[in-house]
C-alpha cells in the first residue's frame, strides 16, 4: 500500500523560498549599503580635495607673483604695501564657489586666515627651564596667560594638568597642542579652532601658538579670539579702500612704530578702544616694528552633503637673491573632525 503525507512537498516548497527570500534581501541589503558607503567615501574624497585646494588658494593669495614684478622691482616689499596685501585677507570668511563646467567639480571651499603673529606665544611667556613665568620691565608673562585663560575658563583638573605639564617639562613646546592634556575630557577640546557658523566664540588655536620668533603681537593682525579676551570691537571688516584710507591718514609707517603715538589715528576707531584703554600688559607685547611671515588657514571643503575641514601653518620660505617677494609653504596640516 502506498503511504500518503499530504503537504509535504508545500511545507518543503514555502521553507526553501523562505530560505532564499532572506539571501536575496541579505543581498540586496548589503549591494545597497555597499553602494551608499562607496558614494560617501568618493564624495569625502572630493571634498578633502576641495580642502587642500583652499590651502592652496590661501598659499597663493599670501604669496606674490613674481612674474608681474620687473627686475627694478624686485627686493622686500614696503611696508605699506604689505598691509594693503594682508589686513583684507585675515580674520574674515572667504567663500570659493566651484562649478562643474568651468573647474570640473561642483562644491565649495570655505577660508579663514589669521596671522600667528596676532596670538599669544606661550613658549616665550614661559620659562621651561626655570619652571616659572617670564617676568622682566615689559613682560608679564603669567598676567598674559591668566588672563587668556580665565576666559576659557577651565576646569580646576584642567588647571592642574597644565600646572603639572609646565613643572615637569624641560623643553619649549613643539606643539600647541601638548597644552591639551588630559585626553577626551579637556574642555580645551570644545572650541579648537575657528568655525563660521560660531560668532564671538574663543578658539584654541585662535589665542595661542608656538610659530613664531618672539612674545611680540602685531596689532595689525590681532586675531579675533584675542582680540575679545581683551575688549576690543573686531565686527568692522575693512576691504583694501578702507586700509588705504587709514594708511594715507598717518602717511607713510614708520619702521620703528610707537604705539602710544600712532594707535589712536590707527586703530581707535577700527578696535573701538582708545590706548590709554588698553590693558597694560596687553600694550606691553606690541611689537615695534611690521613683520609677520607665519600664517593659520583653516579650510572647508564641501562636497555633496559632505563637509571636511582641515587646519594648516603655512610659513615663509627663505629668500635668496634669485627670488622677490614671498613664496609660503605648508608647516602643519591638521584633519579637523
Amino acid at each position: 500500500m502506498k503511504s500518503h503525507k499530504p503537504g509535504y512537498v508545500l511545507i518543503l516548497a514555502i521553507m526553501i523560498i523562505a530560505v532564499m527570500t532572506l539571501l536575496v534581501t541579505a543581498i540586496v541589503n548589503q549591494t545597497v549599503v555597499f553602494g551608499r558607503l562607496v558614494k560617501t567615501l568618493s564624495d569625502r574624497e572630493q571634498a578633502q580635495m576641495l580642502a587642500l585646494s583652499g590651502i592652496n588658494i590661501a598659499i597663493a593669495q599670501l604669496s606674490n607673483d613674481n612674474q608681474q614684478k620687473t627686475k627694478e622691482q624686485k627686493g622686500p616689499a614696503t611696508t605699506n604695501s604689505q598691509l594693503e596685501k594682508f589686513w583684507p585677507l585675515m580674520n574674515r570668511w572667504q567663500t570659493f564657489a566651484f562649478t562643474d563646467e568651468i573647474d570640473g567639480i561642483n562644491g565649495s571651499s570655505l577660508l579663514y586666515i589669521a596671522s600667528e603673529s596676532g596670538k599669544i606665544n606661550f613658549n616665550m611667556l614661559y620659562d621651561f627651564k626655570n619652571k616659572k613665568f617670564v617676568k622682566n620691565d615689559t613682560i608679564d608673562g603669567f598676567a598674559i596667560i591668566n588672563s587668556a585663560m580665565k576666559h576659557l575658563m577651565l576646569a580646576d583638573k584642567d588647571k592642574n594638568r597644565l600646572a603639572e605639564l609646565l613643572t615637569t617639562r624641560d623643553n619649549p613646546l613643539v606643539d600647541v597642542t601638548e597644552l591639551l592634556t588630559g585626553g577626551q575630557d579637556n574642555v580645551l577640546l570644545k572650541h579648537l579652532f575657528p568655525v563660521e557658523s560660531e560668532k564671538g566664540v574663543l578658539s584654541f588655536f585662535d589665542i595661542f601658538t608656538v610659530e613664531t620668533a618672539s612674545a611680540s603681537l602685531q596689532p595689525w593682525f590681532l586675531s579675533k579670539s584675542i582680540a575679545t579676551i581683551y575688549g576690543l570691537n573686531f565686527d568692522k571688516e575693512m576691504d583694501k579702500e578702507s586700509v588705504n584710507t587709514i594708511l594715507k591718514s598717518v602717511g607713510s609707517i614708520p619702521a620703528h612704530i610707537s604705539w602710544q603715538q600712532h594707535w589712536d589715528p590707527l586703530f581707535s576707531s577700527v578696535y573701538g578702544k582708545q590706548y590709554s584703554a588698553l590693558n597694560p600688559e596687553f600694550r606691553q607685547l606690541f611689537a615695534p616694528r611690521f613683520e609677520t611671515s607665519t600664517f593659520s588657514v583653516v579650510s572647508c571643503g564641501k562636497f555633496g552633503d559632505v563637509l571636511v575641514r582641515v587646519y594648516a601653518i603655512l610659513i615663509q620660505k627663505p629668500q635668496t637673491n634669485e627670488t622677490s617677494g614671498a613664496e609660503y609653504y605648508v608647516k602643519k596640516l591638521y584633519w579637523i573632525n
